[in-house]
């Protein structure tokens, strides 16, 4: 197979479902909010690296186990739990990273209209965008 130069992976875990202690209202956090969260990680792949190689990508197992544990932290603010999944991974991560987004949206939100879900996104880059 021909080398493919300047290739990026992107891993990403999909509506991961939480209830969480997370909300502005002691209520809210004593009878907990729905979450869902994604997280998506980009680095760069060289084609010639052994892809097979669990060491040479990152494992989204540990990137669960990360938010899962940031989740079931009681904060006010969605913004929290959000920092602390972008810093444990960059400090697990055995590779460079070149990107990490994560969202975290409540499902329907203690509001006195209809409301879907509110979101807060982070968007972590690798050098620093401008």
């Amino acid at each position: 197979m021909k080398p493919i130069k300047n290739l990026k992976s992107v891993i990403s875990l999909e509506d991961m479902a939480f209830h969480s202690p997370i909300g502005y209202y002691e209520s809210e956090r004593v009878q907990k909010n729905y979450f869902n969260v994604n997280v998506a990680v980009t680095f760069e792949t060289n084609h010639s690296d052994n892809t097979e190689d669990l060491s040479k990508t990152v494992n989204y197992e540990n990137i669960y186990n990360i938010v899962k544990k940031a989740m079931n932290q009681t904060a006010q603010l969605m913004e929290t739990p959000a920092r602390q999944i972008i810093s444990d991974i960059l400090e697990l991560s055995s590779i460079d990273l070149l990107s990490i987004h994560v969202k975290i949206c409540k499902l329907q939100p203690p509001l006195p209209g209809k409301v879907g879900q509110s979101c807060v996104a982070f968007h972590y880059e690798n050098p620093p965008f401008k």
